[in-house]
Order: C-alpha cells, then structure tokens, then sequence
C-alpha cells in the first residue's frame, strides 16, 4: 500500500506501544523536506481496523471528505487485504526549514522533531498544538541527522530523554521535557551520525583468567577502600547510620551500573561506538583527556574502512540483552558484530547487496530487512541453522529495483513502512513472514527429531544382541554373531544345544524402510519423553521381532 504525501520524506516514526493490542492504534509521523509533519493512522495492522479515529469516522466515512483516505479505501478494497487502510490525522507545520529527524516519545503523547537548523520541536499527539520550541544554543551548529527517544526509566525514572545525532559527528542528549535542552554531549565522531540503537543490557565481553583475576583483584581493592572511608565518616559524623547507608549505596551504585545500559552509534567516519550515558564528565579521567581522546564511558572500534550506514540488534533467544548487532555499509556489506567477543571489531561480513544499505530493521532474532539505495527492501537471514542467505524481496520502490533508494524503513509488529526519495510512503505487510519463521523454527525442530529417531533406529539395528548371562552362554554368541556377519557357514555344525539352542538365538531379521517407518512414528511421538524413553520403546520392538 503507498501513501501519497505532499512532499518528499525525511524520517519516519511509528507510536509506541504493546503489539496487537486494538485499544492502541498504530500511527505513523512522517517528516517532509517542506518543514511539515503529517500524521497517519494505519488500520489492519493492530487490530484495530473498524474503529475509526478518535471521532469516530471510519475511513469509508472519512473518504467522502477526504480524497487521500478515498484513494486509500479504493485501493484497499481491490488488493489482496482488503482490510488494510489509512487516514489522514492532521498536518502541522512547526519550522520553515526541512523535517530532518523525529520520534515518539515512550508514552506517545508527544512527538520530537528535528528541524535542520537544530530547534527542538514538541508536538502534541492529539491536538497537533506545538507545545514548545527549543532553538540550537550556538549558531551554525550541524543538522540534526538522528533521533532516538530513550525508553522510560532507562537512565532516570522523571525524566524523558532524547538522544540526537548531527552531521558533524556530534551526539546529544537532551531531557525532552518542555523547556529543557541539552544535557551531555560527545564528539568523538568526525563525521555525522548515521544510525543510533539503544541497548538495554550490552552483554559484557568475555576475559581471559588473567584478566578476571586482574579484576577481581581490583574490586577488593575498591572495595576495601570504600569500607576504610566509610568507617572514617561513621566516627566523624558521630555514627549516622542515615548517612552510612547512603554512602554504601553510592559505592555500591557504579557495580549496578555495570548492568550494561548502553548507546550504539554509527557514523560516517567508518567506525562504531559505544557510549554509556551514566558515566561521569566530571571525573578526573574526563579532566586529563588529551585532544582526540573519547570521553569517559566511550569505547570507538576501529575503522573498518568503508560509510557505516545503518545499525540494527538481534534480540537474544534468552531474552537478555542482544546477539548480534548488524551493520549496513557504503558498500553494499552486512558486518556482524558480536558484544560477547567485543565491539571493537565485526566478527563477520555478508555480501550480496548490489549498493549500499541504507536503512536495517530486524524481523526475528536471525532476520533483517535491509533497504537498499537500488530501491529494494529484502529479507535476509544472517545467523541460524540454515546459514546466511538471502530470502526474498519484500518492497520495492521502483520498476524492477531501478527506483527511489530506502532511506528509512520501521517496524511494529507486522507493520513495515519505508520511504525514500519520494513523495510516498510504502506500507508492507510483514505478519506473513513472521508466521513462516515460526513454521520454518518447528520445522527445523521436527527435522532434528526425524534425524535423531533414524539415528537411534539405526545404531539399535546394528548393535550385537548380547545375553545377560555372556559367561554362560558365550559359544551361542559367537555362533550368533557368525552368521550375522557371514562368516558362520559351519555355526549348525558346531551347535552343541541342537535345535532349540538357535532357535533361542537366532539372529535379529534385517532392518528394511518398511520396518523402520512405524518405528520413526512411535519415537515422535515419544520425542516429549526423552531420548531414555525413545531408546527403550526401540529396544523393545526389535526385541519383538
């Protein structure tokens, strides 16, 4: 579905909220390069689809009145989801200059917009009303190119921040709440800003002993230090307890901030850098920098010689923190970096794209959609048991892949909206994809079981039938084991039992497909129970044989 618009689009921003839920509708802010900002509601995406808008037209209703709707319906009806449809919220104009940048803010009652001459722009959800207006501190300061809004209570529970990325490499965070501005800023970037992800738990890198112990060691140092300076407070102070505990708490708080909250930046300049916002600009390391040297809580990888283009993180399968980060490059390149092994450096690369990718977003935990400057959105699979490959295109904004590079694509959900350098939105339903990798994981899942089942079928035919007493009835093992192999021509001969001695130890009848298959089947559908279980019920059946 594509949304016509009034001019060409900068950003893209989609509300906040629980996925599927249909009290929450999706909206879609979109920034123009003409200084305005429209808002869309889309329905069919969140369940949401025979609500209307807030006064309760709904968009057959809201097609009489409005031609963009109207077209929207028409189209609708005649596609393939015919449910799928958007309407126009309202349009607000809050600069004369270009849209560069915005964002929702974790509650989504306000929207944050970039203009390019650096002013802060607040915006009211539901009324479109400016709310305040926050001009740049100095003149001639670079064009917003990036914004994030921090999740609530990431860093500080009363507060609402906002993290902004320029074009002359610089980040800032600023409290977006009205009337505030800048707070902190870094700038050991060069060039600008080409992506920010916020990580709420960056897992740690892994350390040799040495560097464990090395630690460690430092820690009790720390330690010992602090209960030294503590004890000298409580006999200065006449024993507070108040400010004892207070004072355990302060020592205790950079352990806890250790939890790994951190900012991912990638920047034209090449390189990828983590920033941890907690860390103190006033300490005594901040004070001693030498010019070039990045501020305290940043770690910068190494230049990987080529435009970092656009940043995204796979969520881990347990749940913590991320797996994987994945880079899009000028040259057409997905990097991997893994936090577990350090950010300093991509621990693989992926070709394939034929131009640089522009925009990423992730579809699961081993799959990115990735918008390229040839005007294609693809899916791409990047970790898992299937291996790195490509699997398909999901949007196009041209003729072929000859159309508008993907400047910037996002998802909620089954919702995917990406523009480029077009007056148009591009709106994909993705909610198909998501359910075949949930197939393609159970799939995998039954495979490894078939796989498993024959394997045990098989090592259970060909496994020597021994007896439970082997010293008692050791000569009709061996005759057995003879004729199994061939080798036994004269086993009826040297029988000294007669005829019921073989028929007691005759050997087990040959495996064939046909005998396997119930076999298969049975262990399936033990598969629950245990490779104990599956490997008893096996036994048993050939026993019956």
């Amino acid at each position: 579905m594509d949304i016509p618009l009034s001019s060409d689009a900068l950003d893209l921003a989609l509300s906040p909220g629980p996925e599927g839920e249909a009290q929450d509708p999706l909206l879609l802010a979109v920034g123009l390069i003409s200084g305005k900002v429209q808002l869309l509601q889309l329905d069919g995406f969140s369940g949401d689809v025979d609500k209307g808008d807030d006064d309760g037209e709904t968009p057959a209703k809201k097609a009489r009145s409005d031609p963009i709707a109207s077209s929207s319906v028409s189209s609708s009806s005649s596609s393939s989801s015919a449910t799928q449809s958007y309407a126009k919220r309202w349009t607000q104009r809050p600069s004369k200059k270009s849209l560069r940048c915005l964002d929702f803010s974790p509650s989504g009652r306000t929207l944050y917009a970039f203009s390019k001459e650096g002013s802060l722009h607040h915006i009211d959800v539901a009324t479109s009303s400016i709310l305040s207006t926050r001009s740049p501190s100095t003149p001639n300061e670079g064009a917003p190119s990036r914004c994030l809004s921090l999740p609530s209570g990431s860093v500080s529970n009363s507060q609402e921040l906002l993290v902004s990325g320029d074009d002359d490499g610089v980040v800032k965070l600023w409290d977006g709440r009205e009337g505030k501005g800048v707070v902190r800023q870094w700038d050991h970037h060069f060039d600008w800003i080409t992506d920010l992800v916020w990580e709420p738990y960056l897992e740690p890198p892994r350390v040799g002993k040495e560097q464990r112990e090395r630690e460690e060691a430092e820690r009790r140092k720390r330690e010992e230090k602090a209960k030294r300076r503590r004890e000298m407070k409580k006999r200065a102070r006449g024993h507070d307890d108040d400010e004892c505990e207070s004072d355990e708490e302060e020592e205790a708080a950079p352990q806890r901030q250790a939890g790994r909250e951190r900012l991912v930046v990638t920047s034209g300049d090449g390189t990828l850098s983590v920033i941890d916002i907690r860390a103190s600009s006033s300490s005594k390391q901040a004070q001693n920098l030498k010019p070039g040297d990045p501020q305290p809580g940043v770690t910068v990888s190494e230049d990987q010689e080529d435009e970092l283009l656009s940043l995204c993180s796979l969520p881990s399968t347990s749940g913590a923190g991320s797996s994987r980060l994945v880079v899009g490059t000028q040259l057409g390149l997905l990097s991997l970096w893994a936090p577990s092994r350090g950010l300093l450096d991509h621990v693989d690369r992926l070709p394939g794209h034929p131009a640089s990718v522009d925009a990423l977003v992730a579809l699961d935990d081993t799959t990115v959609l990735t918008g390229s400057s040839d005007g294609l959105v693809r899916a791409v699979q990047v970790t898992g048991g299937r291996g790195k490959r490509f699997l398909g295109v999901v949007a196009d904004h041209g003729d072929g892949g000859g159309g508008m590079p993907v400047e910037r694509i996002k998802r909620r959900g089954g919702c995917l909206v990406s523009c480029g350098h077009g007056s148009e939105v591009k709106v994909t339903d993705v909610g198909a994809l998501l359910e075949s990798d949930d197939e393609d994981s159970d799939e995998d899942e039954g495979e490894e079981e078939e796989a498993d089942a024959e394997e045990l079928a098989r090592r259970i035919a060909v496994s020597p039938e021994g007896s439970e007493d082997e010293e008692e009835e050791e000569d009709e093992e061996d005759v057995t084991l003879g004729a199994i192999s061939g080798k036994g021509g004269e086993s009826g001969d040297d029988d000294d039992d007669g005829d019921d001695s073989s028929d007691d130890e005759a050997p087990p009848a040959p495996v064939t497909p046909a005998s396997r298959r119930p076999v298969k089947a049975r262990q399936r559908t033990l598969a629950a129970g245990g490779q104990e279980r599956t490997a008893l019920d096996g036994q048993d059946f050939f026993a019956d044989l």
